[in-house]
């Protein structure tokens, strides 16, 4: 492959990155008040030295650096799950924190990646009440047995805990739902 459709090939999967990603002030403009990720967070600090949190669907991760970069000075451990990863090297990571400027160019290598996991949600591979948050945005309108996930939520999430699902909006057409799989 010639240097230049390297180049570009880089370039536009950089663009398509950006584009399909959803940050934390893209979460709060879709879904305001009723996702309060970062408040939940510090609620829970409130009760806790330390916490494990986990996002199901990560996606390219750009909410879970932007978290693991506004946290980075408590004890938090990121987990990231996603069935279908758009990044699935931990390394990766680094080159989309630049992309999505979540951190200054001089901090990036210092930041403490998130951990990702490439694996259906209905089977979390966690302990029992291990976490401390649980949030997913977009993702679970798209699973099949989206009673499976509710109880591995229930399973992994520490008493105490918390968890914010975004389900779907009325009148989505979305797989597994009433409409398209005839329940009406």
């Amino acid at each position: 492959m010639n240097h230049n459709l390297a180049l570009d090939k880089e370039s536009n999967e950089k663009n398509y990155r950006i584009n399909r990603s959803r940050g934390l002030s893209r979460l709060n403009e879709r879904l305001g008040e009723s996702f309060p990720i970062v408040p939940a967070i510090r609620d829970l600090l409130n009760k806790s030295k330390s916490l494990e949190v986990l996002e199901v669907g990560f996606g390219y991760g750009h909410t879970l650096l932007e978290l693991t970069w506004l946290f980075r000075d408590k004890s938090i451990r990121f987990h990231g799950v996603d069935k279908r990863p758009n990044v699935t090297k931990m390394e990766d990571l680094r080159q989309i924190a630049l992309d999505f400027n979540v951190a200054p160019i001089l901090e990036v290598n210092a930041l403490t990646l998130p951990l990702i996991y490439e694996y259906d949600a209905t089977k979390l591979h966690f302990e029992n009440e291990s976490i401390d948050f649980i949030y997913s945005a977009f993702v679970v309108r798209f699973m099949e047995r989206k009673d499976k996930f509710l109880e591995e939520v229930c399973r992994v999430l520490k008493p105490g805990g918390c968890a914010i699902l975004h389900i779907g909006g009325a009148g989505w057409n979305y797989p597994y739902g009433r409409i398209t799989d005839g329940r009406r």
